[in-house]
């Protein structure tokens, strides 16, 4: 999980001075405008599906007086802003049951990432054969699965129609690899930079605290 805190710290002098509730009210309209700033970001970023959930898991909550944290509930984006080398978890696998003890790897053109789907997902429903392979030579690790196919072979007939015959083949198509640890750069453009978090955080405590001044005049 992802931390961010927001804290008021100065304000203008004003006729009449803030009561504590109002100066938490600021607090929090400056949390959410950071929040909106991170959740349109991580909507721009590329892997539509991990930060479409990254966007949706953005949350604020109360901290100590007239501060608000923002947290990003989405595991691996902290990963992905700091960098750093993700092992298996031993936890037991979707796929197979039995403890993790390898870390897959999508194909980059492969069918789960064309799909954009977790492997869990992409095998329910399909009945094609998954296995792993060894390559010789390399030793990489590769998770590979036997998938049908209809394929068209076209023929003309005696009358000189072009026709096609069809055929059932189970091409081997490789889904991943497996490995046992994976090095992740860090990429801190995953998250907005402090000066677009200051001016979201600026536009909506300007904004309540010019509502707070305004019904302040309106009862004077």
């Amino acid at each position: 999980m992802l931390k961010l805190t927001v804290k008021l710290n100065a304000i203008p002098e004003l006729d009449r001075p803030l009561t504590d509730e109002q100066q938490d009210a600021i607090s929090r309209a400056a949390a959410d405008g950071v929040a909106l700033t991170l959740r349109e970001h991580f909507l721009t970023l590329p892997g539509k599906r991990f930060w479409g959930e990254a966007s949706e898991k953005v949350r604020v909550t109360p901290g100590e007086k007239n501060s608000y944290r923002i947290g990003v509930f989405q595991r691996g984006v902290h990963l992905q802003y700091k960098g750093g080398t993700v092992k298996p978890t031993g936890r037991p696998s979707e796929v197979t049951g039995k403890p993790t003890k390898s870390l897959f790897i999508p194909r980059a053109d492969g069918p789960i990432r064309e799909g954009r789907c977790s492997l869990h997902e992409f095998l329910a429903g399909r009945s094609g054969r998954v296995r792993v392979i060894k390559r010789k030579g390399s030793g990489k690790v590769f998770l590979v699965m036997d998938m049908e196919e209809r394929i068209a072979i076209p023929y003309m007939t005696k009358t000189g129609k072009k026709r096609n015959r069809y055929k059932t083949a189970t091409p081997l198509r490789i889904l991943g690899s497996l490995v046992k640890r994976a090095n992740i750069p860090a990429h801190p453009e995953v998250l907005p930079t402090n000066e677009e978090l200051l001016a979201g955080a600026r536009e909506d405590a300007e904004f309540k605290l010019n509502e707070i001044i305004n019904k302040q005049k309106h009862h004077a």
